[in-house]
């Protein structure tokens, strides 16, 4: 596909060393000006279709503004902080809701690319960290009534090679993209159990996930309280490693290039070809966006974005805002 730089050129870029951005009450002005994007996606009944998408399929680079989600029944602010919520209304028996805050449209690994060669602040590349603030959830999530509910949600950076063709999710046999999270996963099946460590309990965790090769790296979190705001930060060292922090203190460590076994490469054949489970020790460092979310579906043991089940509360999380920083 040839790409028109020019009109990513076009787009508008954020200037300075640091991305920053508090969410206001007027959500509509601030992703007109491109600060972020809002994602809100009401029982999909398939997730591989544009809908998936903030922008039309037709266009992947339009700078039309009337294509972009610029209000949604499902973001509002609180005069505090961006709240985005899921519940009964908006989730469906195999159906796929999802409701984002992306800081820029998604599928677009070329638009990332691009921003990292200009140096643009909103993007994460190792040397930087990304920090969410005030980050809290609703009582769901600590309780143990989340545990049985079909829900993802928390916070990550994602890069989109191998799966931004015209916006979709095609079903190529080896996407490549890379998916560090902090999230809490639950419902039922492997992917709950391994993140938590638990067949029953879920909890918070940290992640670093390489669809290259079939890298899995898990670490639950079991003394993170959601319902207390935090500033939960994502620090991409310089060698790769990646280090979590809830208020400055470390919780998660993922060292880059040990030797690890990777499930993933025996649990799919979309890693079947390329990879072994004892190799491929260091990650790719493809340039990503960041992201808050809250989402309806079953975790797959393979790459897809599956159907959920219909959720028995309404859910939440909310946060001020968020930033890229160089290290320091």
């Amino acid at each position: 596909m040839t790409v028109d730089y020019s009109e990513l050129d076009a787009l508008p870029v954020v200037q300075g060393r640091e991305y920053r951005v508090q969410f206001e009450a007027d959500m509509a002005r601030q992703v007109e000006s491109g600060l972020y994007t809002l994602v809100d996606l009401d029982k999909v009944a398939r997730a591989g279709s544009s809908s998936l998408h903030p922008y039309e399929a037709r266009d992947r680079f339009t700078l039309d503004p009337e294509l972009l989600v610029t209000e949604s029944p499902h973001h509002h602010h609180d005069g505090e902080r961006m709240v985005l919520t899921m519940g009964p209304d908006s989730t469906e028996d195999d159906k796929h809701s999802s409701v984002e805050v992306p800081n820029t449209r998604r599928f677009d690994q070329q638009l990332l690319d691009h921003l990292s060669a200009i140096g643009a602040p909103n993007v994460m590349i190792p040397g930087r960290q990304a920090i969410w603030r005030d980050l809290v959830f609703s009582p769901h999530f600590a309780d143990g009534r989340a545990n049985r509910e079909t829900v993802t949600t928390g916070v990550c950076w994602q890069s989109w090679r191998g799966i931004e063709e015209d916006g979709l999710m095609p079903t190529t046999p080896r996407p490549r993209f890379v998916v560090v999270w902090f999230s809490f996963l639950g419902g039922p099946g492997p992917m709950p159990a391994l993140a938590s460590r638990s067949f029953k309990r879920r909890v918070f965790w940290a992640s670093v996930m390489d669809f290259n090769s079939g890298f899995t790296w898990f670490q639950p979190v079991p003394q993170f309280d959601p319902t207390t705001p935090h500033d939960v930060a994502i620090r991409w060292l310089p060698d790769r490693s990646i280090s979590f922090t809830v208020d400055g203190r470390e919780v998660a460590y993922y060292e880059d290039g040990k030797r690890r076994f990777y499930p993933l490469g025996l649990m799919s054949r979309q890693f079947g070809r390329g990879t072994d489970v004892i190799g491929h020790r260091f990650h790719a460092a493809d340039p990503s966006h960041i992201s808050a979310w809250i989402t309806c579906m079953k975790m797959p043991a393979k790459i897809s974005v599956p159907t959920g089940l219909r959720f028995h509360d309404n859910m939440w999380l909310a946060l001020k805002g968020y930033e890229i920083e160089p290290l320091v």
